[in-house]
């Protein structure tokens, strides 16, 4: 299977060059999907997060309200890397058992990971190529 980063920057187009990679067979990973699924009740980063900011970060219904999460970690960046250490791992992990299952289903498949940071993070390395989106504004 042939292992491919698709990045770009804020609003570059990343998302719309990865539908169309999807529409025409590529099996198509969105990191912020996959970010959203460990934050969710069943997920591996939602015991540490509600652990580490508490109730209050919660909906009624139990589920983590993203935008109060936010509102709290982007005000600080200590309590930013402190989410990261446990969703960016859970991301990663999730990630890698989604691209083990279809590489076992389609070897000849081609896999795309849309995200924003894979160069900044030095996880480019870990793909046979990239596909950096740019766009003037």
């Amino acid at each position: 299977m042939l292992k491919v980063g698709l990045t770009g920057g804020y609003a570059s187009g990343k998302s719309f060059v990865a539908a169309e990679l999807e529409r025409r067979g590529c099996l198509v990973i969105y990191a912020d999907q996959v970010g959203h699924q460990v934050l969710e009740k069943s997920g591996e980063a939602y015991e540490p997060t509600v652990k580490t900011f508490g109730a209050d970060i919660l909906q009624p219904d139990g589920a983590i309200d993203r935008k109060k999460l936010a509102a709290t970690v982007f005000a600080s960046a200590e309590l930013l890397t402190a989410l990261s250490s446990f969703v960016h791992p859970a991301v990663l992990r999730l990630e890698q058992q989604m691209l083990n299952s279809w590489e076992v289903q389609h070897p000849d498949g081609v896999a795309v990971i849309e995200a924003a940071i894979l160069i900044e993070t030095g996880r480019y390395t870990a793909f046979d190529r990239m596909i950096l989106v740019a766009c003037d504004p």
